[in-house]
């Protein structure tokens, strides 16, 4: 197996060029009209928002920071604008079950001019019903009836009580029907202006029979203004809903959604004293507002209030909008409950989560996909090629005119290009996540403020990137500074024989911190059991756990394919007080293992990072710039000698975007950067000795580094053997 060759710097950080892109400064870029590398988002979406079937809602998943929900919120608002969709919706008094209130559907922006008319039309009865009652005509009526209706001449009670009744019914029949002509005049004016909306004129087919039926409050109402105040709001509008200022179909956002929030509620108003609660006190929620258009609603704050939850999913299941009852106190003096008509549900929501959020209902709730069967996916990152870069480019020019940003000339924009790569953790891609990126723009645009520059160049780029870390890196610099000043220990010369520096990382807020750290393992005779110690003292993740069982596989395979694994081993990361977990230490942890067994020892001048397989493949790890980065940072702390460096995996290759100084020390030689395939040859770099390889005959070449490992490995086996057949005979 060939000794594994450093890289070269050019591997270590892909460099932005743009050569076809001719421009100087980002004010010569056209702005970026698509959506940044979320084409199949876009499509997906488009395709939720047109579609009109039960069932096909969206749902709008994602990373946080890639702008889906920003985006989500500007395509809804296009595609609702080329639509006229979404009614007014107002409640009125059900004249025949007061605790029944009606729901009238008017056409679009109907709905506050249809409250205004009815509201004249009532001023124009309390001020001509009381008028139909002086004319000479109604009062030779009333006289003749009263000629009818005589007192009573008998003193009989029960003569005098009928007597009265039948004059009574009597006259009010008269001022009905005196009065109905008029009402209906003024009616019907009104069932003309909206002789399309069948509900309307159904509703004042219903006001002019109860008009007429309390005739007698209209007589009274001009001397009592209580009265008047209580006819007026009889016959009243509630606007539930209107869009007559809206263009297109509805469009609703609630970021916080709860039952009340979502369906409405029924308040109530006092009236002498008294909690009433009628149509008037009817609200609307999100989805009555959104109705005919679209509702937005915040996915992680709706499954996070599981009885929203429940009520969103209660209306889709019967697609009928229904508020629901306040929630009163005993002593409200209210006794009965509203059960106003339901509205028919013609929504369509869109959900905006995460992808753990959607996973998770997938699997746990079949009403869920049910309801939203449209996911729009949300990238958080796209391929790095010439032409992403250069709308990279465009759409950072974009930002800079939309935010009023200086320009950016051409180093600048290929600063931020290789800075959006290091966000990405990828050389090969570019970042999605919109909110680091802008920050830094602003960031940098100031520094090219505070220095009178009229353009951002890439100086001001890399001050910005510098002092992001910076303003975060305590955590880092009082690391840096233990390990130096001896208080954690950590060799970077000589060797050892069982320790290993260990490439490990710490996040704290969004930011990621490496954190060097030694490694040890201890070995003897035994049962064939490894001691996890961050496991047993509950330090131990189980990512982290599973990689060093891993490890035991590897050995038994490996060295012990015939005999019994007779040793036991510990492993343990020194001076570490905090959870440990991933399995990006188990390649570190197997050196360790392997080189306390040999009794052979690694060069303290390097690190490892990488996960392991039972094969003993070396598997890619994350963070793998900031791990790198931080043992370098000790290193040259300490000062480079041309001996450090790191191993890492071979698959993270494509992923490094190292800092500018990392990339110089190892042009200089003074550090180097490994990739490794297998354990095999880690080992060599790490020991200087040759691993070797099993021959035709299954053995390792003699002084080989397997050989010694296996040598020590059959001979406590043997010795165990031994050992346990004395004590048999010993019985």
């Amino acid at each position: 197996m060939p000794k594994p060759v450093a890289l070269l710097p050019e591997q270590l950080r892909r460099k932005c060029e743009l050569r076809d892109a001719k421009f100087r400064t980002s004010q010569e870029l056209q702005d970026l009209k698509t959506v940044l590398g979320q084409q199949k988002a876009v499509t997906s979406l488009r395709f939720g928002l047109t579609i009109r079937q039960p069932g096909f809602n969206v749902f709008v998943l994602g990373p946080s920071g890639v702008g889906k929900r920003q985006i989500s919120k500007r395509m809804i608002a296009e595609h609702a604008v080329a639509e006229d969709h979404g009614d007014d919706w107002c409640y009125v008094e059900n004249f025949g079950d007061h605790f029944r209130p009606k729901l009238l559907r008017l056409p679009k922006g109907l709905g506050p001019q249809f409250r205004d008319d009815l509201d004249r039309v009532v001023q124009q009865f309390l001020l001509a019903i009381p008028r139909c009652f002086v004319s000479e005509v109604y009062r030779g009526k009333e006289e003749g009836l009263l000629d009818k209706y005589p007192n009573p001449l008998s003193n009989s009670p029960t003569h005098q009580a009928i007597s009265h009744c039948e004059r009574t019914l009597a006259l009010t029949e008269l001022r009905r029907e005196t009065a109905r002509p008029c009402i209906t005049h003024f009616i019907e004016v009104l069932k003309e202006r909206y002789a399309r909306c069948r509900d309307i004129t159904d509703h004042l087919d219903a006001m002019i029979h109860d008009v007429v039926k309390h005739v007698e409050h209209f007589r009274l109402a001009e001397e009592s203004e209580i009265i008047a105040k209580r006819l007026r709001h009889r016959y009243s509008v509630n606007v539930l809903v209107s869009h007559a200022r809206e263009k297109g179909a509805p469009v609703c956002y609630v970021d916080n959604p709860t039952p009340l929030t979502l369906v409405g509620h029924i308040d109530r108003h006092l009236d002498q004293g008294t909690d009433i609660t009628d149509f008037s006190t009817l609200r609307a929620g999100a989805l009555q507002k959104a109705n005919g258009g679209y509702l937005i609603i915040n996915a992680d704050q709706l499954f996070h209030n599981s009885p929203a939850w429940e009520c969103l999913k209660s209306v889709l299941r019967t697609r009928f909008i229904q508020i629901q009852q306040y929630d009163l106190s005993v002593d409200s003096g209210v006794c009965h409950s509203l059960e106003p008509d339901a509205m028919p549900l013609e929504v369509k929501i869109v959900l905006i989560g995460d992808r753990n959020l959607y996973y998770s209902l997938h699997q746990s709730d079949p009403e869920f996909t049910k309801h939203f069967k449209v996911a729009v996916e949300f990238n958080d990152a796209i391929e790095r090629n010439e032409g992403n870069e250069l709308a990279y480019a465009r759409w950072l020019a974009t930002i800079a005119r939309q935010r009023r940003f200086r320009p950016f000339d051409k180093n600048a924009v290929r600063a931020l290009i290789e800075h959006s790569a290091r966000l990405a953790e990828d050389a090969g891609k570019l970042t999605l996540r919109i909110e680091p990126i802008i920050d830094t723009l602003a960031e940098a645009d100031f520094y090219a403020s505070q220095a009178g520059r009229p353009v951002t160049g890439a100086a001001e780029v890399h001050a910005a990137t510098k002092a992001q870390i910076s303003r975060i890196g305590r955590i880092q610099e009082k690391s840096l500074e233990a390990i130096n000043s001896g208080s954690v220990l950590l060799k970077t010369e000589g060797s050892e024989v069982g320790v290993i520096n260990g490439l490990t990382v710490m996040e704290a807020g969004d930011a990621l911190f490496s954190a060097p750290s030694r490694i040890t393992a201890r070995v003897r005779m035994g049962e064939g059991e490894l001691v996890d110690i961050e496991r047993e003292v509950d330090l131990g993740g189980p990512a982290h756990s599973k990689g060093v069982l891993i490890l035991m596989g590897f050995l038994g395979v490996r060295y012990a394919r015939h005999r019994a694994l007779s040793l036991t081993a510990s492993l343990c990361f020194e001076q570490s007080y905090g959870e440990i977990d991933g399995d990006s230490a188990s390649s570190a942890e197997l050196y360790a293992l392997l080189s306390a067994i040999a009794a052979v020892p690694i060069q303290q001048s390097l690190a490892v990072t990488g996960s392991v397989n039972q094969n003993g493949e070396i598997q890619a790890v994350g963070a793998i710039n900031e791990k790198i980065e931080g043992f370098f940072d000790i290193c040259r702390l300490r000062g480079l000698n041309g001996t450090h460096g790191v191993l890492i995996p071979a698959g993270n290759i494509t992923h490094l975007m190292l800092r500018e100084a990392v990339v110089d020390a190892v042009a200089a030689g003074k550090f180097h950067i490994y990739p490794v395939g297998h354990v095999d040859e880690g080992i060599e770099i790490l020991t200087g000795m040759r691993a070797g390889q099993r021959n035709a005959n299954g053995q390792f070449p003699t002084g080989s580094f397997n050989q010694i490992v296996e040598d020590r490995l059959i001979q406590w086996a043997e010795s165990r053997q031994e050992h346990s057949g004395k004590r048999h005979d010993d019985d």
